[in-house]
């Protein structure tokens, strides 16, 4: 099963797992934006890599991606990091800017 790293448009910081349907693999490239359970609420959040393992014993899985074709380019999602690493803020945050 694909995994996928994604990041918050929300004030948390770090990336999290989450496991990805097969009929939603295809679509599953790095600066798209998927729906994502969180706690006992649902949000939106950016894919920033895909991964072979995790360190999460059963990740959760993502609801829905919501673009046929990345939004953010490998370009914007380094310029992201490198935003959120010089000003201290969440990667996510950093996206939706």
């Amino acid at each position: 099963m694909m995994m996928v790293r994604v990041a918050f448009q929300e004030p948390i910081d770090g990336l999290f797992d989450y496991s990805v349907l097969p009929e939603l693999e295809p679509y599953a490239l790095p600066g798209a934006r998927v729906v994502v359970p969180r706690r006992n609420s649902v949000t939106t959040a950016y894919i920033i890599e895909r991964v072979q393992a995790t360190p999460v014993r059963q990740p959760r899985p993502l609801f829905d991606i919501l673009d046929s074709e990345p939004l953010l380019s490998p370009a914007m999602l380094e310029m992201g990091q490198w935003i959120a690493s010089y000003y201290l803020c969440p990667f996510g945050l950093t996206l939706r800017g």
